[in-house]
C-alpha cells in the first residue's frame, strides 16, 4: 500500500504536490491528502479511523507550522506548503488592504457577519474556536451556527481569517481561527514581494503538474481566476515550455498539459 503512515510524511507529500484538498470534493479532480493516507480513491466511502488520523497529524503540523490550512481550490478546505500559501496569499483581494492593518478596509469588503467575526478576533487578541465564536457573537443555536460557519467561510475564502491550532475550554488541542496578518504576518510580509503574475505562473505549474492535463476553464473554476487571466497565465507558461497546449483544444476552449510531472514512476 501507498499509504502515508506518519505526520511527516503527510508534510513531505503536500510539499511535494504543494497544495491539496484535504478530504476529496465531488466533481473536483485533485489529489487529497484523506486519500493520500488511506492509500487509494475513496469513491465515496466513508474511512473514519482515517478521518481522524488524519486530522491529528493536520493539527500537529499546522501547530508547529510544517504546514498551512487555507481554502483556495474552489473554496474547498486545503492545505498548502508555505511557498504556496506565499503566493496564495500574494493573490489575495485587496492585499494591500491587509498590509496596511487598517481593520475598517479589511472589513468592508466582507458581509456583516463575516466582519463581526474578525471583530471578535482582533478584540480577542488571540486565535479563538468556532465555539468561542459562536458564544461571543450569540450565535448559539442552529441556524445560528450555521450562520457562523457561512461567515468563517467568508472570511477564510478572501484570507482575512485562516485556520490554527490553539485550545479549547479544557486545554484540548484543537482547530481555530486566527487573523492571517496576526497569524501570517511573516508570510504575508514575503507575499507582498511577490508579483502576482510570478505567483499565478507558480500556481498554475503546479496544478498542472498535479492533474497532468486540465481545461483552461476548468483551472479558471478551481481557483477562481478570471478566464482571460488563466489564459494569460497558460500562455506564459507554454512560452517557457512549461506547459503545451493539448491536442485536444478548440477555439475559445483551451486545453493544456504539463511537460514535466512527478505523479508517474
Amino acid at each position: 500500500s501507498n499509504a502515508l503512515e506518519s505526520a511527516d510524511a503527510l508534510v513531505r507529500f503536500i510539499h511535494q504536490r504543494g497544495y491539496v484538498l484535504t478530504r476529496p470534493q465531488r466533481g473536483l479532480h485533485f489529489p487529497s491528502a484523506l486519500e493520500a493516507v488511506v492509500g487509494r480513491p475513496l469513491l465515496g466511502r466513508s474511512f473514519d479511523a482515517r478521518t481522524a488520523q488524519l486530522e491529528s497529524w493536520r493539527l500537529e503540523c499546522m501547530g508547529a507550522g510544517r504546514l498551512h490550512a487555507a481554502a483556495v481550490l474552489e473554496g474547498s478546505a486545503t492545505l498548502a506548503s508555505s511557498v504556496f500559501h506565499r503566493d496564495f496569499l500574494a493573490l489575495a483581494p485587496r492585499r494591500d488592504d491587509l498590509a496596511a492593518g487598517d481593520p475598517a478596509r479589511v472589513r468592508a469588503v466582507l458581509g456583516h457577519d463575516a466582519a463581526a467575526v474578525c471583530e471578535q478576533l482582533e478584540l480577542a487578541r488571540e486565535p479563538l474556536t468556532a465555539v468561542q465564536l459562536a458564544e461571543r457573537l450569540q450565535l448559539r443555536s442552529d441556524p445560528g451556527r450555521k450562520r457562523l460557519q457561512r461567515a468563517l467561510d467568508e472570511a477564510v475564502r478572501r484570507f482575512r481569517i485562516c485556520e490554527v491550532v490553539c485550545a479549547d475550554a479544557s486545554g484540548t488541542t484543537c482547530g481555530g481561527y486566527d487573523l492571517v496578518t496576526r497569524s501570517c504576518g511573516a508570510v504575508l510580509e514575503k507575499a507582498l514581494a511577490v508579483r502576482p503574475a510570478t505567483a499565478r505562473q507558480r500556481i498554475a505549474t503546479r496544478y498542472l503538474r498535479n492533474v497532468l492535463v486540465e481545461g483552461c476553464h476548468e483551472i479558471a473554476r478551481v481557483l477562481e481566476w478570471s478566464p482571460d487571466v488563466t489564459l494569460e497565465t497558460l500562455r506564459a507558461l507554454e512560452s517557457r515550455k512549461i506547459v503545451s497546449e493539448h491536442p485536444s483544444s478548440r477555439h475559445n476552449r483551451w486545453f493544456f498539459q504539463a511537460n514535466a510531472t512527478d505523479l508517474l514512476p
